[in-house]
């Protein structure tokens, strides 16, 4: 007897943004107690900023802007993944991926090169 799928989970996605097309944002992980291979897709991409490339969550064609119109207040989008065990089971979940900000990581380096003293 084939149990479904019992949890589904992106370990902290999060996405630099203006990434390059199957940049990985986070790996798949498919909790199945019959130990099946999963297979993913994606029911909402964002508007194709995401991809599915095997068991792994990519950035897609689209590119994510962090100071666009439809992302200037959350610096966040979600995305909603179905896997199937390959038995007629499956488990659909939204995730919320972050997008990191160029800006932000010179802001960070500059800031603990200045701690340091080497100004």
């Amino acid at each position: 007897m084939n149990d479904p799928p019992s949890n589904l989970t992106l370990p902290t996605p999060s996405l630099r943004e203006n990434s390059a097309e199957r940049v990985l944002i986070s790996t798949i992980i498919l909790t199945d107690q019959d130990g099946d291979l999963p297979s993913c897709r994606l029911l909402d991409s964002s508007g194709g900023r995401v991809k599915v490339v095997g068991t792994n969550l990519v950035a897609g064609p689209t590119k994510t802007d962090y100071e666009s119109n439809d992302m200037s207040s959350t610096k966040k989008f979600s995305i909603t993944l179905n896997c199937s065990d390959g038995h007629g089971t499956f488990i659909a979940k939204s995730f919320l991926i972050k997008v990191v900000g160029k800006w932000k990581q010179n802001s960070l380096q500059l800031k603990a090169f200045v701690q340091k003293g080497h100004m």
